[in-house]
């Protein structure tokens, strides 16, 4: 129809057969699928699709014509696929549509559990636009190297998905939205019904990371300064100080929300790091300067084999002794030395990994029966206390 297709596909040029204009208002999620292909091929857009996608008209009846389930069913394929996801999002970031698709509900709340030195951002819906792009990028970079390295590093489909959509609505940590049962979280909102995605794992995955990655973006610090206290105390001591006991009891909490995948939770958390240090990474500038020194070291890396010997290895009290459970995919980190020793502890001395799987001295039944007490609410703090403790 074109006459140039073999053209075309020797630039690597992504084109519509007809008029860009009348192809995106005949299905306005076309311009969707051609962020897709885009990011996919790596084939650049042609400069018509670029000024079509960038139209009122087209934004209107992308917003007004398109169930947002197929926008969910698009994107999934987007961060599910091979290609460049974080590519795609900057092209929807570009053309204006990152707010029709990802629509910000009409109010926002913040979450009383985080404080708001914690919070992200006070406009997140604006950070999507440079900060979490940043974010998202980074992530891709460690996604590829794992992939690159070994198999036994990389991750599932869904891994990919739940971690390159929490990059990309990280700024949303600590905030709720308010909804007929009460709160949820602005991320898990967002994902299921704004973007209206049917697969609920992603959903809450994506959620519980966001959390759980600016948790341990913040612990870090914490451990850094308690263990620079702890190594120019002259007296040693046979508990750890106070400081490191909040890292061990929050770092804990932190594994008992994201379990077996706190691995990319470190992941998340490392680029939420290093994105809060340096300048913004873009597309054409991310291999020249930025990525040469960025990255992971495989050389902490545990071997699937060791860790499946760490399921065998036994339990006492239903707390696993193995320091490797859950840990053969969490890496050393080259750009930030204090975030690395931080998470080189946490899967080897801090004794966490597996506390997921740790069982109560006391179950809630035995204690409801003892107490002489209605199951309910205080039974379910007593239980937390018993974890924490």
């Amino acid at each position: 129809l074109t006459g140039r297709g073999l053209s075309d596909l020797k630039e690597k040029i992504l084109v519509t057969p007809l008029n860009p204009e009348k192809t995106f208002r005949d299905d306005p999620l076309r311009v969707l699928r051609a962020l897709r292909f885009s990011a996919r091929f790596q084939f650049r857009l042609d400069d018509k699709i670029v000024a079509a996608a960038k139209m009122e008209d087209i934004r209107s009846d992308l917003k007004n014509k398109v169930s947002r389930e197929r926008f969910a069913q698009e994107l999934n394929k987007v961060v599910g696929g091979v290609g460049s996801p974080t590519d795609a999002f900057q092209h929807l970031v570009n053309f204006n549509l990152h707010d029709v698709v990802f629509a910000e509900p009409s109010s926002l709340l913040k979450a009383d559990s985080v404080p708001d030195q914690q919070r992200s951002s006070s406009n997140p819906g604006n950070e999507l636009k440079g900060l979490c792009l940043q974010r998202m990028r980074l992530v891709e970079r460690i996604i590829r190297q794992r992939a690159e390295k070994a198999e036994a590093l990389s991750y599932s489909k869904l891994e990919r998905q739940v971690a390159y959509y929490a990059g990309f609505l990280s700024s949303y940590h600590g905030y709720d939205v308010k909804v007929k049962k009460g709160r949820q979280s602005a991320v898990r909102w967002i994902l299921r019904e704004s973007l209206k995605t049917a697969d609920r794992d992603i959903a809450e995955a994506a959620a519980l990371l966001v959390d759980a990655a600016h948790k341990l973006a913040a612990l870090h610090r914490v451990y850094t300064a308690a263990s620079e206290s702890t190594s120019t105390t002259s007296a040693p001591s046979s508990s750890p100080p106070a400081s490191m006991k909040q890292v061990l009891r929050e770092s804990g909490e932190v594994l008992l929300l994201i379990k077996d995948r706190f691995a990319l939770a470190l992941d998340l958390a490392y680029a939420i790091v290093v994105a809060a240090k340096d300048p913004v990474v873009t597309a054409e500038s991310a291999d020249q300067k930025y990525y040469k020194d960025f990255g992971l070291d495989f050389t902490h890396a545990t071997s699937s084999s060791s860790d499946e010997k760490s399921k065998d290895a036994g339990e006492d009290g239903g707390k696993v002794q193995h320091a490797h459970e859950g840990c053969s995919r969490v890496c050393g980190y080259k750009k930030s030395d204090a975030f690395s020793r931080f998470a080189v502890w946490l899967a080897d001395s801090s004794g966490l990994p597996g506390c997921w799987r740790w069982k109560p001295l006391v179950t809630a039944q035995e204690m409801v029966a003892e107490l002489k007490v209605p199951p309910g609410r205080g039974i379910g703090e007593m239980m937390n206390r018993q974890t924490t403790w």
